[in-house]
C-alpha cells in the first residue's frame, strides 16, 4: 500500500465515522450525545462542521506522527519513525516466514539483536 492509498483509507474511515455519528439510527454514544445536542437546539449543520474539523486534524495528526514529522503523545519523531519500521519489519517477517505476528515486539528484536543499546529499548516494553 502506498502513503496515498493510506491516506485516501484515512479519510475513507474518518467519513463513515461521521456518517455513523449522524445517522438517525445510530447507536453509538457519540451518536446518541449529537441526537440529544441536536433535539436541545444546537444547529446540525455546525454540529457537524465541528466534529469534521476536529476529526480532520485527529487523523492529520496521526499522520504526521506515522510519518515522523510530527510527535504524537510526546513521541518524539524518532521514536515514531523508529516503530513504523519496526512494524514494517515484523510484517515482512510474518509474511516471508508463516509467523504468527502477536508475539511481542521487543523480543522479537532482542532476537535479531537490533535493541541492543537502543534508546528506544525501554519504550518498547
Amino acid at each position: 500500500m502506498t502513503g496515498e492509498e493510506f491516506v485516501k483509507l484515512c479519510h475513507s474511515k474518518k467519513e463513515s465515522i461521521l456518517e455513523e455519528y449522524f445517522n438517525e439510527k445510530s447507536e453509538t454514544q457519540v451518536g446518541s450525545k449529537i441526537k440529544k445536542l441536536i433535539n436541545e437546539g444546537v444547529d446540525e449543520k455546525e454540529l457537524f462542521s465541528l466534529l469534521d474539523n476536529v476529526m480532520t486534524d485527529s487523523f492529520y495528526t496521526m499522520l504526521l506522527g506515522i510519518d515522523g514529522a510530527a510527535s504524537i503523545g510526546g513521541a518524539s519523531r524518532l521514536h515514531i519513525s523508529f516503530l513504523t519500521k519496526i512494524i514494517t519489519f515484523l510484517t515482512n517477517v510474518a509474511n516471508l516466514k508463516k509467523v504468527p505476528i502477536h508475539y511481542s515486539m521487543t523480543n522479537a528484536f532482542k532476537i535479531k539483536g537490533m535493541l541492543k543499546n537502543s534508546s528506544c529499548s525501554k519504550s518498547l516494553k
